[in-house]
């Protein structure tokens, strides 16, 4: 996911970019830990991917690294529904309906991304 590019990118530097990244990490804040960076990976008519950095608290790593996925799974199903919970928000700021939310996580990383699908019909 690192390297995703698009020739179909939507311009989204300054205000509109920033303004995405506050809106991430309050709704997030509700959640997990204040991300340590936001970063914006792709962002086109049908989808937009947003990578976090270590949201998850040192428990969460610890657990992790002894393979006790269970709780970290658990704490990744909240968050997700969290989000879920609040898509409203960012459907009133990408102006468009969202069909669908990905989380992917890389627990060893501890990094995740937020992929919101748009509704093609809008």
């Amino acid at each position: 996911l690192e390297d995703m590019t698009s020739i179909h990118n939507i311009k989204t530097e300054g205000p509109v970019q920033n303004s995405l990244m506050d809106l991430v990490e309050e709704v997030g804040a509700r959640y997990h830990r204040k991300p340590s960076s936001l970063k914006m990976l792709e962002f086109t008519q049908n989808i937009c991917v947003i990578e976090t950095k270590e949201i998850l608290v040192q428990i969460g790593a610890f657990n992790c690294e002894k393979g006790m996925t269970d709780l970290l799974i658990h704490q990744a199903r909240e968050i997700k529904s969290g989000y879920k919970k609040n898509l409203y928000l960012f459907e009133k700021f990408f102006n468009r309906v969202i069909e669908d939310l990905f989380i992917i996580w890389d627990f060893r990383h501890n990094r995740s991304y937020l992929i919101f699908i748009f509704n093609k019909g809008n």
